[in-house]
């Protein structure tokens, strides 16, 4: 009978030719004697490992190679069973190849196997046996062979799993392009590198909002119950504490006999081992995600793995941030998109306003004034109502009864304060209307947050008192309706940070006062707060603390316009006691008066003559105009273009005053024309307008020194505004 053997280790083949041919007698010779003694030296001496097995499994004899393969001595190996020295996933299939070949069916190749070592290390192995049967072919012994294979086999797994790896992580890679969702793709992204690792059970959370706590996204239970809610946040301790703050996989082996499982909540499975895998999006960790119960325990190749599935939540996660932000991010633009058209509309809503405004104010201005004066010729005959005919007794009794009644005076200026505040609404959406076009310029602050309160007026009233606590401010370089709209945000999250209904519970202040050479404004309510945790994230993009009711960019708003304005922002905030904003921008240091600072009232205007073209499409401006002066001779004109044909045969002006904005024709066409061919009465235009809402427009006033009246305009400023042109324009001629 000849056994094979083939020796990876050379090139050759060793075959070796065992033969058996003597009788055996096992009631006369012991086993070891069956072999010959020049049997027993070849069976030692052979380059290939072999034992001696009994038919019932136990070892007699093994040579010195199979003994230095195995790191047995002689005594230790004889004697021990053959199944003992697989390993238990191997040894079913030993078992049932040697049952094989005592029945007969002598299956003459090799089959691979885990043999224990007598260093308690599992070896990889390749097994051949042979059975030896005597003459009358009854079977006597088990020759085995055996070699090494271990280095190759590992090779060999090692690849397999390195293959799994990379198949995995591939699948993986795909599931992190693919699938849209974040929840799904981590779910996905996990079990595969759960499986890949051996690990039973797991989890991934996310971090919490304050950076407190693990918030559980999903949890894989690997069949074990556990009581806990697995909703409820679990505190960032122990060795999840160690995996956020080190930002790197941490795992135990022996978790259940460790300090950690003081840390689980009550209901918790009993662990034997776990790892922690950190989710990291920058250079911050934002999650973690978890496995336990893997047979044998963790080792390095599972942290390098977990890592590699972590970074592609991480991946996914990354994504899904980008993703919300872009879509936050375009329903931003769209909402700019509509404030835009909508700052369009209410630039022209407010120049369609401003006209009747006009007219309507100065109506009821010059009521009130006729009126007074009706009420000075009656009182005068109440004096001489003795001396008077019964007829104008009569008429007198009845002035009585109507002009001279206060309640009538009362009426009208009621009428004319809503017309006024009706005016100053109008003049607050102008100022938010081209903010984005605004040159910088010198303004005062009061002026950007008194219109500011004039559009935040509504949310306020209801939920606060508003204070004014305004000091001494000089100007600042600011667009107006930038800083206005700076200023509305800050008022309506003051007023949003309080309910409505507590108007007499709650205040928001606004002050203004000077700081080391700086203009400081203050916003503070006695709202809600802000918690310690969002203070740091308050300035961030689309970040809110109202739900779905913010969109997270008012606050980031004002800092970007600050910072553009060389200013500072601070926020100080208590929960449940308030909120403080403060800005903080250089003064300008040009001085400037503002001439509706000046007491109107008091203005003297001298006796002034001249002849004034008045160009408007608005008929109602065209007689408020006509009677405020009245004085003087006025020509009208309804078009720009009537107008222009007029001045070709008459340019004897002293003063034209010209609508900005009209049909067809405009205000800035008639100064062109005028520039062009009566360049001397070109800087005799005064413009009016009831808004600015066209670029061209803005940019052609920028370059020239016209005065331009608001609309809708006082009736002292217009008569004192006209009368100094016209007295300064009587003394040049004069000079």
């Amino acid at each position: 009978m000849a056994l094979h053997f083939v020796d990876n280790d050379r090139s050759d083949d060793v075959s070796i030719s065992f033969y058996l041919g003597e009788k055996m007698n096992r009631s006369s010779e012991t086993l070891p004697k069956l072999l010959s003694e020049t049997k027993q030296n070849l069976f030692q001496i052979v380059p290939v490992g072999l034992a001696l097995v009994q038919l019932d499994g136990i070892v007699v004899e093994a040579n010195a190679e199979l003994l230095s393969m195995l790191e047995y001595t002689a005594e230790e190996f004889a004697g021990k069973e053959l199944s003992e020295l697989f390993h238990p996933d191997d040894k079913f299939r030993s078992i049932k190849h040697f049952e094989s070949l005592l029945a007969g069916n002598n299956p003459d190749y090799p089959f691979e196997n885990r043999c224990l070592t007598g260093e308690s290390v599992w070896r990889w192995v390749s097994v051949r046996a042979t059975l030896i049967q005597d003459e009358n072919n009854t079977p006597q012994l088990v020759v085995v062979g055996v070699e090494d294979i271990h280095s190759r086999r590992s090779l060999e797994m090692e690849q397999e799993r390195s293959t799994n790896e990379t198949n995995a992580l591939f699948a993986a890679t795909k599931t992190a392009l693919s699938i849209d969702n974040f929840s799904d793709a981590a779910r996905s992204i996990y079990d595969q590198c759960r499986i890949l690792i051996g690990a039973t059970c797991g989890y991934v959370a996310l971090l919490s909002e304050d950076k407190t706590e693990n918030e559980v996204l999903f949890l894989e239970t690997g069949g074990l119950t556990c009581t806990v809610d697995p909703s409820i946040p679990m505190p960032i301790r122990g060795l999840r504490a160690d995996a956020y703050h080190e930002g790197r996989p941490v795992y135990h082996n022996d978790f259940d006999s460790s300090q950690f499982p003081s840390f689980l909540p009550n209901g918790h499975v009993t662990l034997n081992n776990v790892l922690f895998a950190p989710l990291i999006v920058g250079k911050t960790t934002i999650g973690l995600m978890g496995f336990a119960q893997k047979t044998g325990g963790f080792t390095s190749r599972d942290v390098r793995i977990a890592a590699a599935f972590g970074d592609l939540i991480a991946l996914v996660l990354r994504r899904h941030i980008a993703e919300e932000k872009s879509h936050k991010l375009q329903a931003a633009i769209t909402q700019s998109d509509r404030l835009s058209s909508m700052g369009r509309l209410a630039a022209g809503i407010c120049h369609e306003l401003n006209n009747p405004l006009s007219y309507t104010c100065y109506s009821f201005d010059s009521i009130i004034e006729d009126l007074n004066e009706i009420k000075s010729a009656a009182e005068a005959l109440r004096a001489h109502k003795g001396q008077a005919p019964p007829e104008c007794c009569k008429i007198l009794d009845h002035l009585s009864s109507c002009v001279l009644d206060d309640d009538i005076q009362k009426r009208l200026h009621l009428a004319q304060e809503g017309l006024f505040r009706i005016k100053e609404i109008t003049n607050s959406l102008s100022a938010f209307s081209l903010s984005e076009r605004e040159e910088i310029r010198p303004v005062f602050l009061e002026s950007a947050i008194e219109a500011a309160i004039n559009l935040a007026l509504y949310e306020i009233k209801y939920r606060a008192k508003l204070v004014r606590e305004f000091n001494a401010v000089p100007t600042i370089l600011a667009s107006p309706g930038r800083l206005a709209q700076c200023i509305l945000n800050l008022l309506l999250n003051a007023a949003e940070a309080i309910s409505p209904g507590g108007v007499n519970n709650n205040t928001i202040t606004i002050r203004t006062f000077a700081k080391d050479n700086r203009a400081c404004l203050q916003v503070t309510d006695t709202g809600a707060g802000i918690s310690p945790a969002n203070i740091s994230k308050i300035y961030d993009p689309f970040f809110t603390t109202k739900d779905a009711t913010g969109a997270g960019l008012g606050l980031a708003t004002c800092k970007n316009i600050v910072t553009e304005l060389e200013g500072n922002i601070a926020i100080e905030s208590t929960l449940e006691e308030g909120t403080t904003v403060t800005l903080l921008f250089p003064i300008h240091k040009e001085k400037i008066t503002r001439f509706v600072e000046q007491k109107l009232d008091e203005m003297e205007f001298p006796p002034v003559s001249g002849r004034i073209l008045l160009i408007d499409d608005e008929e109602g401006i065209r007689i408020a105009l006509k009677r405020i002066l009245r004085t003087y001779t006025i020509v009208e004109s309804s078009s720009g273009k009537d107008a222009i044909e007029l001045l070709t045969h008459d340019a004897d002006f002293d003063l034209i005053l010209c609508d900005l904005m009209m049909p067809n024709t405009s205000g800035i066409d008639v100064h062109k024309w005028l520039s062009e061919h009566i360049p001397q009465l070109a800087a005799d235009v005064m413009f009016m307008t009831g808004g600015i809402f066209t670029d061209n427009a803005k940019k052609y006033l920028q370059h020239i020194d016209n005065v331009l009246i608001d609309k809708p305009f006082n009736r002292k400023f217009v008569q004192q505004i006209v009368n100094s042109h016209l007295a300064e324009k009587q003394k040049e001629t004069t000079n």
